[in-house]
C-alpha cells in the first residue's frame, strides 16, 4: 500500500478553551513507524512551549501501530512532567480507541470523546 493513500497529517494551532490558550494538536490518517517521530516533534516543538494545557485530538486517525503508541506515551509522557494538562479525543467507536482499550492505555490515558469535552477537561496551569 502506497503511503499517499493512507496520509499522515499532523498540525498544531491554539485554541481557546475554558480558562485560557489551549494548543491542540490535530492527527490524520495512519500513525505508524514511518512517521511516528512527528508527534513527539511536534508536542516537544519550542514554539509551543508558551501554550500551558494541550489537547490531543485523534479523531481523523485511521491506524496506530505500536511505534504510534510510544510516540503517544512519549508525548503524554514529557507533558506531564513539563505540568501541562493534556487530553486526547479519541471516539468512542473509533479502531484506535480499540486499540487503546486492548493495550491498556484507555485506564492511563486522558480521553475524551470529543474537541470541546476535552477542551473543558483541561484547566491551564499558572506557570
Amino acid at each position: 500500500m502506497e503511503r499517499d493513500e493512507h496520509p499522515f497529517r499532523v498540525a498544531a494551532a491554539p485554541q481557546d478553551g475554558h480558562g485560557g490558550p489551549v494548543l491542540v494538536v490535530s492527527v490524520e490518517g495512519e500513525l505508524d513507524v514511518a512517521v511516528a517521530g512527528e508527534l513527539s516533534a511536534e508536542l516537544a516543538e519550542e514554539r509551543w512551549a508558551d501554550y500551558p494545557a494541550v489537547v490531543i485530538d485523534l479523531a481523523a486517525l485511521t491506524f496506530l501501530d505500536s511505534a504510534g503508541l510510544h510516540s503517544l506515551l512519549l508525548g503524554t509522557e514529557a507533558l506531564t512532567a513539563a505540568g501541562r494538562p493534556h487530553a486526547i479525543v479519541v471516539q468512542p467507536s473509533s479502531p484506535i480507541n480499540s486499540i487503546l482499550g486492548l493495550t491498556g492505555l484507555a485506564e492511563r490515558l486522558p480521553l475524551h470523546s470529543d474537541r470541546e469535552e476535552a477542551l473543558r477537561a483541561v484547566k491551564p496551569s499558572s506557570r
